[in-house]
């Protein structure tokens, strides 16, 4: 959960989807939310790595971000 191990792995396995393909981060939606401050690299690295252009974002459910691949 932090941002240093989340980029590595979007760095590590986004290219791995395939086109229309679907890559979700769990725990992007606790950032700000007290007790909940050792998950908040999740969404520095998400917002920071995720290209839009390339990632379409399909929408968040609860805590959950998920992106669809563009071809």
């Amino acid at each position: 959960h932090a941002e240093k191990g989340v980029t590595r792995d979007i760095f590590g396995w986004a290219p791995s989807v395939e086109c229309d393909g679907y890559i979700a981060f769990h725990d992007y939606g606790h950032y700000g939310k007290r007790g909940f401050e050792h998950v908040y690299g999740v969404r520095r690295a998400v917002d920071k790595n995720i290209q839009i252009g390339i990632w379409k974002l399909i929408g968040d459910v609860v805590s959950i971000r998920a992106f669809k691949r563009t071809c």
